[in-house]
């Protein structure tokens, strides 16, 4: 992803996206793997097992 960039963008805008498009994974990551994981978790433990 990072060659794409800089072979588009100059250096400093290539960092910027890539950083942007880094967060937009990490926040996906958080609201689709992350918490529905925790919310069975948690639903477990209340439930005792």
């Amino acid at each position: 992803m990072g060659w794409g960039y800089d072979q588009v963008f100059t250096g400093r805008a290539a960092l910027l996206h890539l950083g942007a498009f880094t967060a937009t994974i990490m926040t996906a990551n958080v609201f689709l793997i992350i918490m529905p994981n925790q919310r069975i978790v948690v639903a477990d433990l209340k439930a005792g097992r």
